[in-house]
């Protein structure tokens, strides 16, 4: 098979880190090409997103809504007047999706859609944004997001645990610690630009090792022999 679907890499920024309620407050993202494997010029996209529930009570539940944030807050470096001037969620969103939209491969099926790509976010950020596609009515008949290939994901969490699983180091798979084993600054860490830019490195490493190396493996027709585990 050839990969002609590009790769959306993109990060969500939160208030915190439930998934069913915190709200979303920053979004951003980039493509890569799937045949040069480099960034596509001008495919940036990013918006800060205002968080309307939090916002949205009596002021001493305001409060108490903003003060219940500032943890996660002090992690992004997000302040709370930039968010209570940022657009709008609903805004936010379809734009985001329109954005993407133009990088469809061809076609007007599912699978044309560019692959979803980031740091967890198969167990984190893909979530949310299947939960305010529904909120905001962005989902097919199935009920899924019409945003990204429903077929294919491609998670550095993941690519990371079947690369170093038996090995010593790196002692976790944040990306605060990958930053550290692969040498990658901290300064900007857990801002969506900054972030969707180094998860987009680390796809574009990684597939050009897999690319190199693949070929070289016996996988194919390796298990008609009597020792499979022989392929390598």
């Amino acid at each position: 098979m050839i990969n002609n679907n590009n790769i959306c890499v993109f990060d969500l920024e939160t208030l915190g880190t439930d998934i069913k309620v915190d709200e979303v407050t920053q979004i951003a993202c980039v493509m890569i090409d799937p045949r040069t494997l480099k960034v596509i010029p001008n495919s940036q996209f990013s918006s800060l997103i205002r968080p309307i529930d939090t916002m949205s009570g009596t002021p001493s539940q305001i409060e108490q809504k903003w003060f219940k944030a500032r943890n996660a807050m002090n992690i992004t470096g997000q302040k709370r007047d930039e968010l209570e001037k940022a657009p709008l969620p609903e805004h936010v969103w379809k734009a985001f999706a329109a954005h993407v939209k133009r990088y469809n491969s061809g076609g007007t099926g599912p699978t044309a859609r560019p692959i979803p790509s980031g740091h967890n976010i198969i167990n984190f950020d893909l979530p949310l944004v299947e939960r305010y596609c529904k909120k905001y009515k962005m989902v097919g008949e199935d009920g899924r997001p019409k945003i990204f290939n429903p077929r294919t994901t491609l998670d550095t969490l993941h690519i990371c645990f079947m690369w170093f699983e038996n090995m010593v180091e790196p002692e976790r798979l944040s990306m605060d610690i990958l930053r550290d084993y692969f040498g990658i600054s901290k300064e900007g860490g857990h801002e969506a630009e900054n972030d969707v830019a180094v998860a987009a490195e680390l796809i574009i490493r990684f597939l050009k090792v897999y690319r190199r190396y693949a070929p070289k493996v016996g996988f194919k027709g390796s298990f008609k022999s009597k020792l499979a585990e022989n392929v390598i």
